[in-house]
């Protein structure tokens, strides 16, 4: 039985958890802010604006599994659109991101040194689990560690280069601003995992090669669920061409050589989309591209309502693990233009799900933004075949991989 936690609960946590339950290896899932199933919340007379965000708490777990510690990620959430304070301090105030991360793997900790025998194993999450680790080893338990995005020191390393090569963007990168010692309890979290669960390629690549060799390290691609009822697609022929980029507005993902091959290309009867949380105030984005419209965050039946009025996916990303927004794209119809970092390779087949190009390569960006201009009537028949490709690289698949690979693991060390 295995112990999983994280503390905010995104998709590629969820899909674990799911395979973990449905596989009858769950031993429980601990996290900040949690619901089960049933919930008091669907009895109690809250406003909208409170429910919902606590409804994206919630778990299809009973209330027996399901452990959780809500104080630090309260005031976090309350305090998140507040100028920062000694309580959300950047990694050091007890209820920044990094403050939420360590007291959790604290109690995860505590928990696993208290947990009967049934307990065969934990699976935690990077930044979050050197406690729980540390004890679970001292227990002789088998730890698995899922990183969903590249390895700290190698992220920090590439985004330190592109902070000396754009250092008008260096705001948006964030992670420079990580200490040696947040940097240190990557490097130990990782010693610690027995297993090592990767997204893509490109995040496998990032670990050190000395660490590499003595791990169990499972590449398991994310998927999408089925998508139906598409609207009907209208070609950019009498109309402009359409590309989207939808994430952060931050180097990390490329957006500054996105700018710049834009501007480069002059694409006529085109138009560039920009969707995401800004990290610098507006004029900034918009002096560098003028010609972009800019979109703020906004919820999700909204995000796929923009997808389906664009045509292409443009996310030339530096450091990703498996970027869900790809897959969601190509899930709608939207061929992708993408880097190979954005650990999307593998759904990209060249000219007829789209392209990938190198990393800070504007002219390489450029010129496949042209490609698309140039060849706007094969958009249809690129659209089927990306339709074709998200069926085939679904989240049912991922969850069946994920557990067959671990039950196998447990049985190797039971018997090891």
């Amino acid at each position: 039985m295995i112990l999983i936690s994280h503390p905010t609960g995104n998709e590629n946590l969820r899909q674990a958890l799911r395979a973990l339950h449905e596989a009858g290896m769950l031993y429980s899932f601990f996290t900040t802010i949690g619901l089960a199933e049933p919930s008091l919340i669907d009895r109690l007379p809250l406003p909208g604006k409170l429910k919902r965000p606590l409804g994206k708490r919630r778990y299809a777990l009973s209330p027996q599994l399901l452990r959780t510690a809500p104080v630090r990620e309260l005031v976090r959430t309350l305090l998140i659109n507040r100028k920062e304070n000694f309580l959300t301090l950047h990694e050091f105030g007890p209820c920044s991101v990094d403050g939420v991360y360590r007291a959790l793997d604290r109690k995860v900790a505590r928990s696993v040194r208290l947990a009967d025998d049934g307990l065969r194993a934990v699976y935690g999450y990077e930044d979050g689990c050197l406690a729980h680790f540390t004890a679970a080893r001292r227990r002789g338990l088998t730890t698995i560690y899922e990183l969903p995005i590249a390895y700290g020191p190698y992220a920090h390393a590439m985004l330190a280069e592109e902070a000396q090569r754009r250092p008008d963007w260096e705001p948006t990168l964030i992670a420079t601003r990580d200490s040696k010692k947040k940097l240190e309890r990557k490097r130990r979290e990782l010693e610690l995992a027995d297993v090592v669960v990767c997204p893509s390629a490109f995040v496998e690549d990032s670990l050190p090669p000395e660490q590499r060799g003595t791990k169990h390290v499972l590449r398991m691609p994310y998927g999408i669920d089925p998508v139906e009822n598409l609207p009907p697609y209208e070609p950019p022929v009498n109309r402009p061409l359409k590309f989207l980029y939808a994430g952060a507005l931050s180097q990390r993902k490329g957006l500054a050589d996105l700018f710049e091959a834009w501007n480069l290309a002059k694409l006529p009867q085109a138009e560039l989309h920009v969707m995401g949380s800004r990290l610098m105030k507006g004029p900034f984005y918009e002096q560098r591209c003028p010609d972009a419209l800019f979109h703020g965050p906004r919820p999700r039946p909204e995000v796929l309502a923009l997808m389906d009025a664009c045509d292409v996916l443009v996310l030339p990303s530096l450091i990703e693990g498996r970027a869900l927004v790809q897959l969601e794209a190509m899930g709608r119809g939207l061929p992708l233009l993408i880097t190979p970092n954005t650990g999307g390779d593998d759904l990209v087949e060249p000219g007829q799900t789209g392209f990938v190009v190198p990393i800070r390569s504007p002219e390489a960006l450029a010129e496949r933004l042209t490609w698309f201009s140039d060849h706007r009537a094969e958009l249809p028949t690129m659209r089927q075949a990306c339709l074709r490709k998200a069926a085939s690289t679904s989240w049912e698949q991922y969850r069946t991989q994920l557990a067959g690979a671990l039950r196998a693991i447990m049985e190797d060390h039971a018997h090891g």
